[in-house]
């Protein structure tokens, strides 16, 4: 029974991993995806950007952006507030 939920966008870091080795040229390395824990009560699996893999920690507060990244296609990503 899945539904759409709004979400303001903004959470804790849960978990994460860092990839070295990319399964589509399009993502530059290291990246981090993550599973977000978003204020709302549900959870979300997005890159963090916008700060070195190795300063995430369990909690960090992030917020969502979104970025294009094929023609027509955007994903969203957190950044670190």
């Amino acid at each position: 029974a899945l539904r759409w939920e709004r979400s303001a966008g903004l959470g804790t870091v849960y978990s994460w991993t860092v990839v070295w080795r990319p399964q589509q040229p399009a993502f530059v390395v290291p990246y981090a995806p993550a599973i977000v824990d978003l204020d709302e009560g549900y959870q979300m699996l997005a890159n963090v950007v916008g700060c070195d893999v190795g300063d995430l920690a369990v909690g960090m507060r992030v917020a969502v952006e979104f970025h294009p990244v094929a023609d027509g296609y955007v994903l969203p990503y957190f950044r670190p507030v």
